[in-house]
């Protein structure tokens, strides 16, 4: 059993993957003000991009960290050898439920919108103007302790509040809403403690947290557990912050067992969509993160995670149609994935529409085509190599599509 204070946070490589996978680059901001014109370097409490707006824990304190800059291009520039540079360009005030503490922190102290005001002021840098940044201070009431998955992470950026992908089963975007939950055993899993309510994560400061973290795993960043659990072992974590107790649902490590189950479920309705090879136990529960193996058929291919990023999203995929010939008229697809998971098999039919490419173009098709379809109907040898599945950094999964975080 470990008990100690959170350490000060910094942002590891591969949550800034997570984060990014095609959502964001490494050089993107991890807290965006209004304008976008600078990126804050913190982000807290199951919320991996901070963005104005969002939402904390009332008497909290977030302390920008200014580590990157726009240019005249709109380009994100700058980094840790000039954390200063964009700062200077500004003149910081509070206002709303906020205070200024520090010349340039800002103390949510009640409910609703705490604004960090930015007036623009000469600099080096280049003439930026006026912005704010606003958090949403939230009572502890009706907060509930949950494991986040990463793909409950992001949310539709056309439609806030909504997830990028709104038809996962329960037990997906947030694990063990209630009983114990089932991860697959063996394997290296990637889950985030979190406080959430009907509207989402609520963040909250890491560094006036204490945790007892029990089992077989560790509390690798303030933002998200590592762990790797064993048929029946079990991990507990209790959370202690001044504004709150709670205790997390217990971990415990799983298999289907013989009399399980394999499934493969459309998780949203992508141009091309995306899917989740679904593994369950004989007790009908879901065994998250488990490893399954896809295959589709030429001239169709899959873009799933590569072996760094397994942990965060084992079992996604999202259907990938790069080996046809953009047209200018809108193309239908149907192709049937196949699953295996042990002796489990199973196979879904997946069908959309391709957007008519109307500004034309240059094209070449995806370097991994074993077969490419030309508008004149010719489905050809491409003559290159390439599996009919694509490791990918999910790129296909994410990027092309809604670029929140839930």
């Amino acid at each position: 059993m470990t008990n100690f204070r959170f350490p000060p946070l910094r942002v590891p490589r591969v949550l800034v993957l997570v984060a990014g996978v095609g959502l964001t680059s490494a050089c993107d901001p991890d807290m965006v003000t209004e304008g976008e014109q600078v990126g804050f370097g913190a982000a807290f409490g199951g919320i991996i991009e901070f963005h104005t707006g969002d939402r904390v824990l009332v008497d909290t304190l977030w302390c920008p960290n200014w580590v990157r800059h726009i240019d005249d291009n709109g380009s994100w520039v700058g980094g840790e050898e000039e954390p200063q540079s964009a700062r200077a360009c500004f003149d910081l005030s509070a206002s709303g439920s906020g205070t200024l503490e520090g010349e340039e922190c800002l103390r949510v102290t009640g409910l609703g919108e705490a604004r960090l005001e930015l007036a623009a002021q000469a600099c080096e840098l280049r003439d930026f103007e006026d912005d704010a940044f606003a958090l949403v201070g939230v009572a502890t009431d009706g907060l509930t302790p949950a494991w986040r998955s990463a793909y409950g992470l992001f949310e539709d950026e056309d439609a806030p509040g909504q997830p990028v992908y709104p038809m996962l089963p329960p037990g997906l975007n947030e694990l063990g809403a209630s009983g114990p939950a089932k991860v697959a055993a063996g394997l290296e899993h990637y889950l985030v403690p979190a406080l959430v309510d009907a509207a989402g994560p609520v963040a909250f400061d890491p560094e006036t947290a204490t945790h007892s973290f029990v089992g077989p795993g560790e509390l690798a960043d303030p933002r998200y557990a590592k762990l790797t659990l064993q048929v029946g072992e079990t991990l507990d974590l209790d959370l202690a912050l001044p504004q709150l107790a709670v205790s997390f649902v217990q971990l415990v490590g799983a298999e289907a067992g013989a009399d399980g189950s394999l499934s493969v479920v459309q998780i949203d309705e992508g141009n091309p969509p995306s899917g989740v090879g679904l593994v369950r136990d004989g007790a009908g529960d879901i065994i998250f993160g488990a490893a399954v193996e896809y295959e589709v058929d030429a001239p169709y291919m899959l873009d799933t995670a590569n072996d760094e990023l397994a942990p965060f999203y084992r079992g996604l995929f999202t259907l990938n149609h790069e080996c046809f010939e953009p047209d200018r008229n809108p193309r239908q697809h149907r192709a049937t994935v196949r699953v295996r998971h042990g002796e489990f098999e199973a196979e879904r039919v997946f069908e959309w529409a391709q957007a008519g490419d109307i500004l034309g173009g240059d094209w070449e098709p995806d370097e991994r085509c074993t077969e490419v379809v030309y508008n004149e109907g010719c489905a050809c040898s491409s003559g290159r190599t390439g599996g009919r599945t694509g490791a990918l950094a999910l790129v296909g999964l994410l990027a092309l599509r809604r670029r929140r975080r839930r």
